[in-house]
């Protein structure tokens, strides 16, 4: 998830010094494009089910929430940015937005060991 946060991050920075066509097709297209996947629902559901494991359903269902909800705030957010102080200073509050919100709680990350199945700790393979 630290990748994705670098990934969204350096996106808006490309973006907030935009000058091309091809800038936008990279910063958006290419670098925003990863880190929403990387920090999105499918890592943030493998991260709740590996924590959870009473009430599982709950902690997904609230995780979710949290992820649209955001996207709901955020668009009036991006509004206020823009029309008060352009779109380059909010694509560089996007981009410091991440770093400050989920890097310190991602270095903090650990998947709990029980959470990984014995057999691919004592053979030390991968599960196909």
């Amino acid at each position: 998830m630290l990748l994705g946060t670098a990934f969204l991050s350096a996106g808006f920075l490309v973006l907030w010094r935009i000058d091309s066509l091809l800038g936008l097709y990279l910063g958006f297209g290419g670098l925003v494009a990863m880190g929403g996947a990387l920090l999105g629902p499918l890592p943030n559901t493998a991260l709740v089910t590996a924590w959870f494991q009473r009430a599982r359903g709950a902690a997904l269902g609230i995780s979710q929430i949290g992820i649209s909800l955001s996207g709901l705030v955020m668009a009036y957010v991006t509004t206020w940015l823009v029309v008060e102080h352009g779109w380059r200073v909010a694509m560089i509050c996007f981009a410091v937005l991440p770093v400050v919100l989920t890097a310190p709680k991602e270095a903090d990350v650990r998947i709990r060991s029980d959470a990984i199945p014995r057999w691919r700790i004592e053979t030390g393979r991968i599960a196909t």
